[in-house]
């Protein structure tokens, strides 16, 4: 289960009750850090409590871009609006990192 956590203390602490869950179910989770904003001490203090979490931590983060509010919005993905831009790349790092992590 894929775990999106936004760079904020609140969705760190609702994140417990959902990995809870995918615990009880025998589900392995894989935290992303989600709407990052790189260089902040919020941001920094979010992703080392997120290593503490009991599941793993994504290495890959997905900054706080609004293309991905607008694509959405459309129906469509950030690859579709902009596949060579750095939230498509940023999708495609997370993909093959989610990809690796599947067993074999």
């Amino acid at each position: 289960m894929l775990v999106p956590v936004a760079t904020s203390h609140v969705d760190l602490w609702a994140t417990e009750s959902v990995l809870d869950i995918a615990r009880r179910a025998d589900t392995p989770s894989m935290l992303v850090l989600n709407r990052t904003r790189a260089g902040t001490r919020l941001g920094k203090e979010i992703a080392e409590k997120s290593a503490e979490i009991d599941a793993a931590l994504a290495k890959t983060t997905l900054a706080n871009r609004i293309l991905y509010a607008e694509t959405l919005g459309r129906g469509l993905g950030v690859q579709d609006a902009a596949p060579k831009g750095p939230a498509a790349l940023e999708v495609a790092d997370l993909t093959r990192e989610v990809l690796d992590s599947l067993p074999k």
